[in-house]
């Protein structure tokens, strides 16, 4: 029987199997099953509904094939990582390090760790410790970590704090491809509104907070019909414009915003007062508590979201924006979701930036406040949810800790520019890709003590 596709259906259908292949790429098998339960019941569905288009059968015929050999991929390794976590769970403690190795990384066969510590007792009690408490660890370091720093460093611990939730909304928007000049705009517009609605509305700091987030989405929903229209670099030009808009705004009204000097005398989060219990968030360690448990609920929702349905579209729409489309993706609408998701949580923010500080200013959300959050974004790298974190963190220690004892940190833009240059030479895919390297230089230093 001839076969009935051409030479370009088969071609399509490649760059089909490919798309589904990124969307499914390292993924272990319940992120597998996961992509699976959730995008591919609706890939299939679109697919067929396609099909009905005679214009287009052939290539929806070679794209639900492609879909259906992916899914038979997935129950293969389905099966298998359940026969293997049933062979792990042995019961000694040995095979319970095994198993928690392969579900972080996804390998086949139990990791060197595992078989090192089945042969000293007191090396496995000590990763037994470190591994399965690593969580526990970082929030017990994490609760310690003002504590150990002066009263300047606190501050500066509590602007960090804000800063990694600005930079990690920023990542959730370049899931879609999208590179923007006006987020820091976003988190500016979070401030301004929780101020004023504290102010004049007399609504409460924490209502206004969530309010002021909720302003900076609506505020990105509007700003999406005319800049979804461009891609690319228009597109960045024009964030970019529509950011300076918003700022000229907010310096050439004094009345409300308080034109180039901004607003000032901004209430501050109110004392928590439970019986003996009286907290003043007006303390730099009170405020980083307070900072450092809104920002890790808002990572928190920042994470399952990329890791849902929704995720994988932005995915999807980053590396085959046309592809998307044609099984039935609306780009707009999730290039808009991303955006508006990305300025509300920039928003929160700016508002915890405002309560925090006592006053705004059109000029602590420029264009040059933005170079920095590229920054520390490239240089940390957006393939992975901590890349811009460590991006954040590292430079932000760089800054504090060397040039500002140096006496050197008014040249901080010119020493950030160097940072990028080589960062890009020599860490093209960021600071995130030292810790694959790392693990694996680990990994031989093991076994190479092992068969010594």
């Amino acid at each position: 029987m001839p076969d009935p596709l051409t030479g370009r259906d088969r071609e399509r259908g490649a760059v089909a199997g490919e798309w589904l292949r990124r969307i499914d790429i390292g993924a272990t098998a319940s992120k597998a099953r996961a992509a699976g339960q959730r995008l591919g019941a609706k890939s299939m569905r679109a697919v067929r509904a396609l099909a009905t288009d005679n214009r287009r059968k052939k290539f929806a015929a070679a794209l639900l094939a492609a879909a259906a050999r992916t899914r038979e991929t997935t129950g293969r390794a389905r099966s298998v990582s359940a026969a293997l976590a049933r062979r792990l769970k042995a019961g000694n403690p040995a095979a319970r390090v095994g198993d928690f190795a392969h579900r972080l990384t996804g390998r086949v066969a139990r990791s060197s760790l595992a078989r090192a510590a089945s042969g000293n007792r007191y090396l496995r009690q000590l990763i037994e410790l470190v591994v399965g408490h690593k969580f526990a660890a970082l929030f017990v370091a994490l609760a310690i970590l003002p504590y150990l720093l002066s009263y300047s460093q606190q501050e500066i611990a509590v602007l960090l704090v804000i800063n990694v939730l600005l930079v990690s909304s920023y990542r959730l928007l370049t899931l879609t491809g999208e590179w923007s000049l006006g987020h820091v705009v976003m988190m500016g517009v979070g401030a301004y509104a929780s101020a004023l609605l504290a102010r004049w509305a007399g609504l409460a700091v924490p209502v206004a907070m969530l309010a002021g987030g909720g302003v900076a989405g609506l505020t990105a929903a509007i700003l999406s019909f005319p800049l979804f229209r461009m891609k690319g670099f228009y597109f960045l030009i024009g964030s970019f414009a529509a950011g300076e808009i918003i700022r000229l705004i907010w310096k050439r009204f004094t009345y409300p915003f308080g034109g180039p000097k901004g607003l000032k005398r901004i209430d501050s989060v109110p004392n928590l007062d439970i019986g003996a219990l009286n907290v003043d968030f007006y303390e730099p360690v009170n405020s980083y508590f307070l900072a450092l448990g809104v920002v890790s609920v808002s990572l928190l929702i920042l994470y399952r979201i990329e890791r849902s349905r929704i995720g994988l579209t932005f995915h999807a729409i980053h590396w085959q924006d046309k592809l998307a489309e044609s099984v039935g993706v609306d780009t707009f609408r999730y290039r808009t979701l991303a955006f508006v998701i990305a300025s509300f949580f920039a928003g929160i923010s700016g508002a915890l930036y405002a309560h925090y500080v006592g006053a705004v200013s059109p000029t602590r959300f420029d264009v040059g406040q933005m170079i920095f959050v590229l920054v520390w974004a490239i240089v940390g790298g957006t393939a992975t949810f901590y890349g811009p974190i460590m991006g954040a963190v590292i430079l932000t220690a760089i800054n504090e800790m060397i040039l500002r004892d140096l006496g050197v940190d008014t040249l901080r833009p010119m020493i950030y520019g160097a940072i990028l240059i080589a960062s890009v030479l020599f860490l093209p895919h960021g600071l995130e890709s030292l810790v694959p390297r790392t693990r694996a230089w680990l990994a031989g230093l093991r076994s190479g003590s092992r068969e010594t």
